[in-house]
């Protein structure tokens, strides 16, 4: 062969090779995103507690939690006992002995029985006795820690207290009142190798040996050893250096000791070389700790440190990789850090990790070990392109993720987003990504090409290779809102508002399935929200009205909706469904809960089971559905996270206390990742569930009467409760009652408690705690023995019962007594049998008087009654008539003309109105006098009434005003009544007192609108009155129609 040839072979085989190489990696994905990225990129949802909350002073120093379940926080101010939803704060007062010592409190440490060691700034040791809620200081001490300043404590393990200051450091044995004394010497060795001048952390490890830190360097005492030993720090770049100021202490899982520093960062002791070794990248001037004071440290369970720094907030550390994320005051999390300036970390028995800094107290819920929050600002920060998630799902290994302005891709790894170009520039997705798909999803029927598509205001087709989208060539779909597709081979079914739409990509063309009113076959809802395509062929689809299946040997549609029946589909309003392993179809509804297609009758009907909250689901309505690798279904709703056996459809709920803390109210998706973890989505981002880290709560915390208030008692209202916990509570006889709250010391969602009491022997049942109250009061007992019943239930109902007794002795009064009794009763005896002999003797007397009386005011009231019937009668008439012309009044008439216009309504019949005015009567008063116009007055009305019909009806409506009602007259009958008045009333002159008077009316002329209401009617008839004056008076004027309103003149 040549060797031009040979060369040719050759090029031939590595570009070949190459090309394998190239695709066999563009076949793997780069990164997948698994439960352990989310666990590293998730939030660390901070709570704070501060002086807004009654906290004595922001600046906190140290937690403890006493024995009882109470959290103690010590403050710059002041000491707080906290029960999750109370502070109950000590105070320093001068005037009593037994108050807290000194406000600035720097340690705590637990003793026996609820109390509570206290180290303060400048009054040294005291201890807290919880049975007398009061402060003692320790007893003989020695003069040297007079005053002392206290910055650390901790138990010797055996009943005895460690302390250490800016003196140095003692030990305390509280049975023997024994103290050692270590005084800090500076550079010349003190007692035992004692060398630090000033103590600032202690640590007892699990050997019993005890570490102290301070100023300056590290000392360790083994157990039984008698003296103290220096620990040395190396030198170099990324190392603590020799003698290092050390703050804090961890001894891991594994047994290593961390040793947090002040200015140099975070150091590991080394047991072989007995050196401190830098922790990489957190050790030396250079680190990413700085300069700041490490001052707590936290093993948590996924393998991470965190690291509580004094001027760079929190930071975590992954004790395998590496790893360093970094939590911060502000630092655009939904829940971030209050302050940067962190002076510890403690965690109490129930799972919450307590931080303590120069802003309040910061909390975190560690119990919630298998749901993060994911907010979008860690997936993506570009607000431009969106800054909230509307859609999640899967494709090749790849997590998909949508955003509300149009902008999706893949997350990659730290899960930041690759965004996905659009091949032609300048064009965009209009809005926001409801879904994206690819074919290689379960119960995809793809022929082998990969292919993503995503849909929002129109579908797009994703070029993989080239990390770019178009939209379909279909401008059927162009402008379609589409919800959700599901890809079948070639085929892309999707729902839209206006129809089922089908495109296929080989022949680049689509149909739209609409609803045909003619076609009983056809789509039965043209609002189409979601397709499924089951494995037996089927077409599932939710609409707006309910659940429709397309058979795919017929593509004949068929409805399913909900019915009276109860194994019918539980709700219409359909929105996610699922198959699971077994075949089964899960519907979820929005307002109904969820129903599983279950069986099918004979005649081709399904058969539902329904799962909502009167099966343990948390809310009826249910926005997003996964199914599980375990075959379990997982679903999102309105107020919390549940997982459902398919076989047992038993229901298990997961809530704010296991650390869903952003509760989800969007309907677009859910996934399963390889390794089992589930992504929904939140309110704030994304919901990550790693199912094999959950387990149901089983902590059981204390229930606890934190207040006892009794009548007549001269105990405090906390001592009183401390004592309950022990003895009976025996109520003052003349006052039998008390006030009580109570605390379910659970700290990991306080809010979400639900409490109830019972006093068995006087409630029947379980009663309600009242919305917003921890308390509760009972007043007016009975004597007697009585057993107070209280319970709590954590995680808003969700959690365990926790239920607590306390016995309740109510004694009796002497007044209760037997013999006391039986002498009143025989007291009482003899009372009465005087009384009713005096009463039998007064009533026969008394009864001759009343049957006088009576026959006497039997008369009296007949008299009355004949009286007040004649009154009545009067009564009416003046109510109704008016006083002048004996006409009805106004207020008579109206009601009148309310009745007919009702009944002209009722029976269609019409009706009109005449107004009438008596032209020019001011000059007839001012000519005449006041007497001749009533004269005027009268007669007009007398001429009036004998022109109108026995059915009409006259009122006088005011001054010279009369008004008519005309029933069943129309305006042609109307008139002619008008003129027939008119004529009367002008055709004869008045006399009065020899004067002829000529008298006229203007008349306004109103015919009823059945449409219309009395006040529209007497404005059209004093229009046309209004328009007769101005006519020239003594004439008629009609009033047009109510559309017209003009007036017509007659």
């Amino acid at each position: 062969m040549r060797p031009t040839n040979s060369f040719l072979l050759w090029a031939g085989v590595c570009i070949l090779s190459t090309a394998l190489q190239c695709a066999t990696a563009a076949a793997q994905p780069d990164f997948a995103l698994s439960a352990k990225t989310l666990e590293s990129v998730s939030d660390l949802d901070f709570v704070s507690l501060n002086t807004r909350d009654t906290l004595p002073h922001q600046s906190v120093y140290a937690f403890t939690q006493d024995t009882r379940g109470y959290v103690w926080i010590a403050t710059y101010g002041g000491l707080s006992r906290f029960d999750g939803s109370h502070l109950h704060t000590y105070a320093h007062d001068s005037k009593l002995p037994s108050s807290l010592p000194n406000n600035s409190v720097r340690a705590l440490v637990p003793g026996p029985d609820g109390d509570v060691w206290i180290g303060t700034d400048n009054a040294g040791v005291a201890l807290y006795r919880a049975s007398t809620d009061s402060f003692e200081a320790l007893p003989d001490l020695p003069p040297s820690l007079a005053n002392a300043r206290i910055y650390a404590m901790i138990s010797d393990g055996h009943g005895g207290l460690w302390a250490g200051g800016q003196f140095g450091l003692f030990h305390y044995e509280p049975s023997s009142h024994a103290y050692e004394v270590y005084l800090g010497v500076g550079s010349h060795p003190g007692v035992a190798g004692f060398d630090l001048k000033h103590v600032f952390s202690l640590f007892l490890d699990r050997s019993g040996s005890l570490w102290v830190g301070g100023d300056a360097g590290l000392q360790v005492k083994r157990a039984n050893a008698k003296k103290f030993v220096d620990v040395l720090g190396l030198e170099g770049e990324g190392e603590v250096g020799a003698r290092p100021f050390v703050w804090s202490f961890l001894q891991d899982k594994s047994g290593k000791l961390w040793v947090g520093c002040d200015h140099v960062g975070l150091a590991t002791y080394d047991p072989n070389a007995h050196v401190l070794r830098g922790v990489p990248k957190l050790a030396g001037l250079r680190s990413q700790i700085g300069e700041h004071t490490v001052r707590g440290l936290f093993e948590h369970a996924s393998g991470q440190l965190w690291i509580a720094t004094y001027g760079a907030g929190m930071l975590t550390y992954d004790m395998k990789n590496g790893d360093i994320r970094s939590f911060t005051k502000g630092s655009g999390k939904p829940y971030p850090l209050k302050n940067n300036f962190l002076r510890g970390l403690f965690k109490d028995r129930s799972g919450v990790l307590w931080i303590a800094s120069d802003n309040g107290v910061s909390t975190l819920n560690d119990s919630t070990r298998g749901i993060y929050q994911i907010h979008p600002s860690l997936v993506h920060p570009d607000a431009q392109s969106g800054t909230e998630i509307r859609s999640v799902g899967q494709a090749y290994g790849k997590v998909w993720v949508g955003f509300d302005q149009g902008e999706f891709g893949t997350l990659e790894k730290n899960a930041k987003v690759k965004q996905v170009m659009p091949a032609t520039p300048g064009q965009s997705t209009s809005r926001e990504i409801l879904a994206i798909v690819g074919n290689d999803q379960e119960g995809s029927r793809s022929a082998g090409t990969k292919t993503v598509y995503a849909s929002g205001t129109g579908l797009f087709q994703v070029d993989l290779a080239k990390n770019s989208y178009r939209p379909v060539p279909d401008p059927l779909v162009a402008k379609e809102v589409v919800s959700a597709p599901t890809l079948d081979g070639e085929k892309v079914w999707a729902g839209t508002y206006n129809g089922l739409y089908v495109y296929d990509s080989e022949t680049k063309k689509g149909f739209m399935y609409r609803h045909d009113p003619a076609d009983p076959f056809s789509l039965p809802e043209n609002d189409v929200r979601r397709v499924l395509h089951a494995r037996d062929g089927r077409l599932w689809l939710s609409t707006r009205t309910g659940l429709d299946v397309r058979d795919p040997l017929t593509g004949h549609f068929q409805a399913f909706r909900h019915s009276s029946k109860s194994d019918s589909i539980p709700g219409d309003n359909v929105w996610v469904m699922k198959e699971d392993h077994n075949g089964r179809l899960w519907v979820a509804t929005t307002d109904a809960g969820l129903a599983v297609l279950w069986n099918w009758t004979p005649e081709g009907t399904p058969i539902f089971r329904t799962i909502d909250k009167r099966n343990g689901l948390p809310s009826d309505s249910v926005l997003t559905m996964a199914l599980g690798k375990d075959g379990r279904i997982w679903v999102n709703t309105a107020a919390g996270l549940a997982v459902i056996s398919p076989e047992t459809l038993a229901v298990q709920v997961f809530s704010v206390g296991e650390g869903l803390r952003s509760i989800s109210q969007k309907l677009f998706g859910s996934i399963v990742l390889d390794d089992g973890a589930l992504l929904f989505l939140g309110a704030e981002g994304l919901i990550g569930v790693l199912p094999d880290r959950l387990e149901q709560r089983s902590y059981r915390a204390p229930l606890v009467m934190t207040n006892l208030q009794l009548q007549h008692d001269t105990r405090s209202s906390t001592v009183a409760a401390y004592e309950s916990a022990n003895r009976s509570i025996r109520l003052d006889a003349a006052h039998r009652g008390f006030e009580a709250s109570f605390a379910l010391l659970d700290f990991t969602a306080p809010e979400s408690m639900r409490y109830s009491h019972k006093l068995v022997g006087v409630d029947k049942d379980w009663v309600p705690f009242a919305e917003g109250h921890d308390s509760i009061s009972y007043s007016d007992l009975p004597a007697g023995n009585f057993t107070l019943m209280a319970r709590a239930v954590s995680r808003s109902g969700l959690g365990p019962v926790i239920e607590s007794a306390f016995p309740i002795e109510a004694p009796k009064l002497w007044t209760e007594t037997l013999p006391f009794r039986m002498l009143l009763v025989l007291f009482a005896c003899l009372v009465i049998y005087l009384l009713v002999r005096v009463r039998t003797a007064v009533l026969e007397r008394r009864r001759q008087q009343l049957e006088a009386e009576i026959a006497q005011r039997t008369l009296e009231l007949n008299d009355q009654r004949d009286k007040l019937q004649v009154a009545n009668s009067l009564l009416n008439q003046l109510a109704s008539r008016d006083s002048l012309t004996n006409l009805f009044n106004r207020r008579h008439f109206i009601a009148l003309l309310d009745t007919e216009l009702a009944r002209s309504k009722r029976t269609a019949q019409t009706f009109s109105l005449l107004l009438l005015d008596i032209d020019h009567f001011k000059s007839v008063n001012d000519t005449y006098g006041h007497l001749a116009g009533d004269t005027v007055i009268q007669t007009i009305a007398a001429r009036i009434s004998t022109s109108l019909r026995a059915t009409d009806t006259l009122a006088r409506f005011g001054g010279e005003e009369y008004i008519v009602l005309l029933p069943n007259t129309a305006v042609p009958q109307a008139t002619a009544l008008a003129l027939r008045i008119l004529s009367a009333i002008a055709s004869t002159p008045i006399e009065i007192e020899g004067f002829l008077i000529n008298a006229s009316v203007s008349i306004g002329c109103a015919e009823a609108d059945i449409k219309g209401t009395t006040t529209m009617l007497l404005e059209r008839a004093d229009l046309a009155l209004y328009a007769a004056k101005r006519g020239g008076r003594n004439c008629l004027r009609v009033a047009g129609t109510p559309s017209t309103e003009t007036t017509s003149t007659h």
